[in-house]
């Protein structure tokens, strides 16, 4: 079993491709982690444990070889709606 440390703005999705190469990965790493919900906050430090294979290699090599690291959580606020204009 992996272990990991969230950083700033990560979501469940973000370390899922991350490591694992899939969004459905999601559900891997939900399993591995008791108390967890899909829809929690995670916080930087947290420690997260990782278990099961890869399933897309080429983008987990992706990720690690440019050293990407996805936080789409990241100051992700609301934009405001623009006002419609008919012309």
């Amino acid at each position: 079993m992996k272990v990991i440390r969230v950083t700033e703005g990560q979501s469940l999705t973000d370390i899922a491709l991350q490591e694992f190469g899939s969004p459905e990965a999601v559900f891997m790493i939900l399993q591995t982690n008791p108390g967890l919900n899909l829809f929690d906050d995670l916080y930087a430090g947290q420690k997260l444990y990782l278990s099961g294979p890869v399933l897309d290699v080429t983008t987990v090599k992706a990720y690690k070889s440019k050293g990407y690291g996805p936080a789409t959580a990241g100051g992700m606020e609301a934009a405001p709606i623009p006002d419609i204009v008919n012309n």
